[in-house]
């Protein structure tokens, strides 16, 4: 019976030589239907037989896609930079046809400490259209969002190379594992929604909205904080967050400028549970200044001030933007 030797194109993975039998090709494309038929590629001795002339070649096998996500840059994803959802994409794989499955799921740690698995793809046929425009699912931000700020998110992948076959997840090809670290946790109150953002009323803050408000333009928004008299100093603002990293850095910073030529205004930041003050203002002026300070999360919840020495109601007026925590260290 007359034989046919075919080259083996690079880059190829080649179906294993102990996977048992040889491999008859029913079409003009002999590899991908062997790599089909045997479930999947792997390095080692492509075994196939081929108008009845068994032919052995060696090849160096290449490495399969790895999923990534669109929206990752140099290994990092900002959660608070999406506009929408992330994307994961996969480039074509050796013998992509429609008809394959594939299970793709995203693997991180949500801030209880728990592994949370999110299904993108399960089990999913490849189309036309994925082998035309490469294999890709939506991964939503509202499930980024419960995953541990600086903790390194998975992306698992596996395919059933035969379109024909009923392969159940744990027997289907695994593909090499995409990741990527949740990059630095930012929490930012700038007003222009016209909320507190989560902010509280602190003891020393008025109870009368008149003086204790959201103003400003509309292209920037702020708080207005003005002391009537009686007033007494202190706490002004209270927020409790609950899910930072337990002995990670943090810098808690706002801006702060005075609504008159009064300067007699003492803005301080404060974390208790890490040892009370940890920034206290320069003299207040009209132009804006930034006040800031460092910490360590002494646990996943902690609870910040804002508050004010001044206890005098004269010229004791101010306004207050950009609220922010951020992570003040390296993944």
């Amino acid at each position: 019976m007359p034989s046919s030797l075919f080259s083996v194109p690079r880059p190829l993975l080649l179906a294993a030589q102990d996977s048992g039998g040889l491999v008859q090709p029913l079409s003009s494309e002999p590899i991908t239907q062997a790599l089909q038929q045997m479930g999947g590629p792997s390095s080692g001795v492509f075994r196939v037989h081929y108008d009845g002339v068994v032919i052995v070649q060696r090849q160096s096998p290449c490495v399969l896609p790895t999923p990534q996500i669109a929206e990752a840059l140099c290994g990092l994803l900002d959660v608070n930079l999406l506009a929408g959802d992330a994307q994961v994409t996969v480039a074509n794989w050796p013998a992509m046809a429609m008809g394959q499955r594939v299970w793709l799921a995203a693997v991180g740690v949500t801030r209880n400490g728990r592994a949370l698995v999110i299904p993108l793809s399960d089990g999913d046929p490849v189309t036309e259209a994925d082998i035309a425009n490469g294999f890709g699912r939506s991964l939503p931000k509202t499930e980024l969002e419960k995953l541990v700020p600086c903790s390194t998110l998975r992306l698992e992948m596996k395919v059933s190379f035969n379109p024909e076959s009923c392969v159940a997840e744990q027997e289907a090809f695994r593909f090499p594992e995409g990741a990527c670290m949740l990059a630095l946790y930012r929490e930012l109150t700038d007003f222009e929604d016209g909320t507190f953002n989560g902010w509280q009323h602190g003891p020393a803050a008025s109870e009368d909205l008149t003086y204790f408000k959201i103003g400003g333009t509309d292209s920037d928004h702020y708080l207005y904080v003005g002391t009537p008299n009686p007033t007494i100093a202190g706490v002004i603002l209270v927020k409790t967050f609950n899910d930072l990293k337990c002995g990670a850095p943090y810098c808690f910073r706002l801006s702060y400028r005075s609504t008159n030529n009064y300067t007699n205004t003492q803005l301080y930041l404060e974390v208790p549970e890490a040892g009370g003050r940890i920034a206290e203002a320069s003299p207040i002026t009209r132009e804006w200044q930034v006040l800031e300070g460092t910490f360590v999360a002494p646990s996943s919840s902690v609870q910040l001030h804002i508050g004010n020495d001044c206890a005098e109601s004269l010229g004791n007026d101010y306004h207050i933007d950009d609220i922010e925590l951020v992570y003040a260290g390296q993944c």
